[in-house]
């Protein structure tokens, strides 16, 4: 009897340490459980979070394949521009050329200007030189016609009394 009360003792303790192993399980559970359901939630969290990130990434994707599509664009038309550019430089090279011939045209200008003013200035100064020379002519033509006009009436005075002498 002894042993059956030994084995029946060792039994209930058994039980005891199974249901006590039971319970702890079943809190185990319960709280495994309950982290089950917070992991959950936050995967559902989670999984939103990355849907609306998901979003944003296709608009960013969105933008991006637009200002790519915006930078093609540009660099096309870039190409224009540089090609305008280029032609606007070569356009400037000529009228610079143009420009140092004009710029030296201007140079042999101003050189016969002053040239053509000496020669002016040349000219006055001889055209004033002729006419005083002309009016000093005319002076001593003057004097010579009243020296004549003199002459003549002497002359005649002087006749006049050598025929009147001639005459008687």
């Amino acid at each position: 009897k002894f042993e059956l009360e030994k084995s029946e003792g060792g039994f209930l303790s058994k039980i005891e340490l199974i249901k006590s192993e039971i319970a702890h399980n079943n809190e185990n559970i319960g709280r495994l459980k309950n982290e089950n359901d917070e992991l959950s939630e936050r995967i559902n969290m989670l999984d939103k979070e990355n849907v609306q990130k998901k979003s944003e990434i296709d608009l960013i994707n969105d933008e991006i394949a637009k200002l790519s599509d915006e930078i093609e664009r540009l660099i096309s038309d870039s190409d224009g521009v540089n090609t305008s550019l280029e032609a606007a430089l070569n356009d400037i090279e000529n009228k610079k050329a143009d420009i140092i011939e004009l710029l030296n045209e201007n140079t042999n200008l101003s050189a016969n200007s002053d040239g053509l003013e000496a020669l002016q200035k040349n000219f006055a100064e001889r055209k004033d030189s002729i006419k005083n020379e002309i009016a000093a002519s005319n002076d001593a033509l003057e004097t010579c016609r009243n020296q004549l006009e003199n002459c003549i009436s002497e002359l005649s005075g002087y006749c006049t009394s050598q025929l009147g002498t001639i005459w008687y």
